[in-house]
């Protein structure tokens, strides 16, 4: 027995002194070689406004599986609101966008809620859109969405015009009354007075 126990010691102090370096060199950091450059600063990512440009041909689809795209929309004013459900602000601008909705009463003026849908599955947006009562159409985002629209974050929120330019573009929390000033303004601009 006692040679065994002396065998054993041995075998367990032989594994130590080989493993011991390994266990040594994983327990330190790791050596990172950071490559030189000589333009050290972070240029910030800029959104390019579409505003007065054509909107993109987006490709869209409803909930209930029917194609739309931003050309279907001609001749009406459009609000399109771009969001997600895991985004904190986009759930909240959702609720305002929704009451414009309900509360539109213009037959020229269309809104609708698009989620970009790369993370957001079907269920989960209707299961959002009912738990909270919308009302309001929403569809799905296919394609690149994001490049079409030059935008880098949800939510977003667009109005494009009869003729199809874009009028105005934001992202993040949309500030109601300014928005409401602005969507006004395009539906009911204002006369120029004719010289007498």
């Amino acid at each position: 027995m006692r040679e065994e126990l002396k065998t054993i010691i041995a075998a367990f102090l032989a594994l130590f002194v080989v493993l011991s370096p390994a266990v040594h060199n994983m327990a330190q950091k790791p050596q990172i070689t950071v490559p030189e450059t000589t333009n050290t600063e972070i240029q910030p990512v800029e959104e390019v406004s579409l505003v007065g440009q054509q909107a993109p041909s987006l490709e869209m689809e409803y909930l209930n599986g029917e194609k739309v795209t931003l050309e279907d929309f001609r001749g009406k004013t459009l609000v399109l609101y771009i969001w997600s459900t895991w985004c904190p602000p986009s759930p909240r601008g959702i609720w305002f966008i929704n009451r414009l909705y309900k509360e539109n009463e213009n037959p020229d003026l269309v809104v609708l809620a698009a989620n970009m849908g790369f993370r957001d599955h079907p269920e989960v947006i209707e299961r959002f859109i009912r738990r909270r009562n919308f009302e309001l159409p929403v569809a799905l985002c296919t394609g690149d969405a994001m490049t079409q629209l030059n935008i880098r974050t949800t939510p977003a929120v667009f109005i494009i015009d009869k003729q199809g330019l874009v009028q105005y573009q934001d992202t993040g929390l949309i500030n109601e009354k300014e928005f409401g000033r602005i969507l006004e303004g395009i539906l009911y601009p204002k006369q120029q007075p004719t010289g007498s």
